[in-house]
């Protein structure tokens, strides 16, 4: 009996586990690609947070800002020993300056609430693209795993038959 056919039998289940073991390798790396672009998204999410929390801070800081401009013709006014008080009648210094201040101070204080809305749809979003895509990588990743099951299953059962067919070779 020749050794040859055996020779190839041999080489069989070494070749299909160089091919399993480039799929494992090809795995590991998707997995590693995938675990990257989760902790980018991870930072980008965090990072729209903070973005977050400092407009909000910020937004309310106008706000105090505005109500205590908007009190302060008040207070004047309860200093005013004139009973019958009129803002608009009395000459009051300083009062143009203090309107445009208020209406500055609303302005700001409406466009920090529109850039807070904004980064609040911003952050929603990148949680929604994290979690898809999260979900994407697992299913890749166990797809992968069943592949790489799969063909350590089957150079597993080459092996055996190989080992057997050899077995039953020998005298």
């Amino acid at each position: 009996m020749s050794l040859r056919p055996l020779a190839k039998v041999r080489s069989r289940p070494a070749i299909s586990l160089q091919c399993a073991s480039a799929k494992i390798a090809q795995a590991l790396e998707t997995k590693q690609i995938a675990d990257a672009k989760q902790k980018e998204l991870k930072q980008a999410l965090d990072e729209s947070q903070a973005r977050s929390e400092a407009l909000a801070r910020e937004l309310a800081s106008a706000r105090e800002s505005e109500v205590a401009a908007r009190n302060l013709p008040l207070r004047a006014s309860a200093r005013m020993p004139h009973r019958h008080w009129r803002p608009s009648k009395l000459p009051m210094p300083g009062r143009k300056e203090l309107k445009q201040a208020l209406d500055e101070s609303e302005a700001r204080s409406e466009a920090l609430a529109r850039e807070l809305a904004s980064a609040r749809e911003s952050e929603v979003a990148a949680r929604n693209l994290a979690a898809a895509r999260e979900r994407e990588n697992a299913a890749q990743a166990l797809e992968t795993k069943q592949i790489a099951d799969a063909k350590q299953k089957e150079l597993k059962q080459a092996l055996d038959e190989s080992e057997s067919k050899i077995g039953g070779a020998r005298p």
